[in-house]
Order: structure tokens, then sequence, then C-alpha cells
């Protein structure tokens, strides 16, 4: 339940979690294992730290949490979502997020070297080194823009490991329930993943369970 068929199932997955159709190969794979050998939450587990999920959809979610130090509405992360399905790049949606109002009205107009160690603050939660600091201004004020910046540091393998169990929770949500996690649900399951006291695994298992999911499809 709620789906009748494990074809349903894994179908509906790939369109929440991946944003797209599952291919032929793709139905005959997961077919064969989901409710044999997989749990629907294995399988949605399975999905949302898969690298396909990571490019398109957690990377945009790290956007969010690198720029404004905040999980995404989710009205403005369907918006962007939308945007990275049409073919925008990662670098031009984080473009979009250092020209917007919120970023400008929270730190103002910063210089090439400010920007760079704001990037520092929020993604690695430390002040740039002078030797980082000299680097990456100079980068910019040679042409690199400020978003490809951005995005180059939210998919540095130290941001993936600091930010993995939020990103997941998040996408959990997202993915299963459209809409974000309430702050009391989000903060409870991303302690609990960040001390071993549950995996995602059971984390997707209780929300694919909940009566919210199946009144999706009721």
């Amino acid at each position: 339940a709620p789906f009748s068929t494990a074809s349903q199932l894994v179908t509906q997955q790939y369109r929440d979690i991946l944003k797209r159709e599952p291919t032929t190969s793709d139905l005959t794979y997961w077919t064969a294992r989901v409710g044999q050998t997989w749990t629907p939450g294995q399988f949605v587990a399975n999905l949302m730290v898969s690298n396909e999920a990571d490019n398109r959809v957690h990377a945009v979610t790290r956007l969010y949490r690198a720029y404004f130090l905040r999980n995404p509405d989710h009205n403005g992360l369907t918006y962007w979502l939308n945007r990275r399905g049409e073919g925008r790049t990662i670098t031009s949606i984080s473009n979009s997020f250092a020209a917007s109002s919120e970023f400008k009205n929270r730190y103002g107009t910063l210089s090439s070297a400010a920007f760079v160690d704001r990037v520092y603050r929020n993604v690695l939660g430390r002040a740039a080194d002078a030797g980082g600091l000299t680097y990456w201004t100079t980068r910019i004020d040679g042409g690199t823009s400020r978003g490809q910046v951005m995005a180059n540091f939210s998919q540095s393998s130290e941001y993936l490991r600091k930010t993995n169990d939020a990103i997941w929770v998040i996408g959990t949500y997202e993915a299963l329930l459209q809409r974000a996690p309430d702050a009391a649900a989000f903060d409870l399951f991303v302690s609990s993943l960040a001390n071993d006291q549950t995996t995602l695994t059971s984390i997707a298992s209780w929300v694919y369970a909940t009566d919210e999911y199946r009144a999706r499809f009721s």
C-alpha cells in the first residue's frame, strides 16, 4: 500500500525522488526486488542517496543552505527543481541566488574578497585563510562567476559530509510528502542520523507509512 503493484511503487518513487520516469531496465530491475527482498523504505533510501538524486535535487538544496543558512521552502525548491529539469545548471542557479534580494538584504553589497570570505563562513564554518582568500578572489576578479565559486564549495566533499543527514531528511519529506519537514521532525531525524540512533531507511519507512503519504493517492 498505497500501490497495488511493485511497478506502480517504483514508478512513483522515480517521479518523486529523481524527477523522471524510470527506464524499462529500471523497472525490470527494481520491480523484481521491491516487495521481495527490498522494502519500500529501503528502496526510497537507496534512491535518495544516489548520485543522480544528489546532482538533480540535493545540489539545489545545498545552495539554499549555503547562501541563506536555511532549509528551502517547498514552493521555492519546487520552482528551482523545475528549472533544473529544464536544463539549468547548478552554476546558473547559484548565480541567481548570488544576485537574489534575499542574499543582498542579508549581507549587503560584497566585494569579491568579502564574498569569498562569506562563502567560507557559510559553507565551511570558518573565515577564509589567506591563501584561499587570495586564490578565489583572484578567480572572481579574473572572470569566474560568484555562482561558480559558491557551487564549487557547496558541492565539496567537506560540505557534503557536513550536510548529508539534513539534505536526506529534507529530500525524503519533499519527495514523499511534497512539503518541507517541520522543525521538530527535522531536528529529531537529523540528530538521530548523526548519532547513529536511526537510519535513513527507518525514516523513509516511517514517512512512507504515514496517513499523509497515503492521502496523496486516495
